[in-house]
């Protein structure tokens, strides 16, 4: 409910947020602000809509989430997923970079995919590895994984893509 919601404008200019009980939270991760610009609620667009004479664009929709590792970035991305589904009957290809990357170590070193995904301790005995092959990939074609995530979204003629781990400036910039 509208409310319950605790957006603070100011508070989010400073790179902090905001609990449920008031109080304002700070860490190293919100000082580059690269996290939210701009909030809006659903009844804001559609009165920021309403009023306005510029062409409403239609397309694919990308949300971006971020957080330190074991933030909780699954789960608000699982409440955002349910959301667009149930209620906006939305169709929303949710992905990660993370897991991308993990595709595409596994392939290469020859290991289990899923097990790098759903097994915590397999996935920090590669972790290191995992990081380094970003780097790598990253080295040969710095827009490789973003490009990769939007590709799928469009083949799949999603409404969203829900992104649960955008994870630096230059990605965040990229959209």
């Amino acid at each position: 409910p509208a409310e319950e919601r605790i957006w603070d404008e100011e508070v989010a200019k400073r790179g902090a947020t905001k609990s449920y009980f008031g109080e304002v939270w700070h860490c190293q991760c919100g000082d580059d602000l690269c996290g939210v610009k701009e909030h809006i609620f659903p009844e804001q667009e559609q009165d920021k809509q309403a009023n306005s004479d510029e062409k409403v664009e239609t397309g694919l929709k990308v949300i971006l989430v971020s957080g330190k590792r074991a933030s909780g970035k699954d789960h608000i991305t699982d409440q955002i997923e349910t959301y667009l589904k149930n209620d906006g009957g939305k169709k929303v290809l949710r992905t990660s970079l993370g897991s991308l990357n993990k595709k595409s170590y596994a392939k290469k070193v020859g290991i289990d995919v899923e097990k790098l995904m759903k097994d915590r301790e397999f996935k920090e005995k590669h972790r290191i590895d995992m990081i380094a092959h970003h780097e790598e990939m990253n080295r040969k074609d710095p827009e490789w994984a973003v490009r990769e995530v939007v590709e799928a979204a469009q083949e799949a003629k999603a409404d969203y893509l829900l992104l649960s781990d955008i994870r630096t400036m230059k990605d965040l910039q990229w959209f």
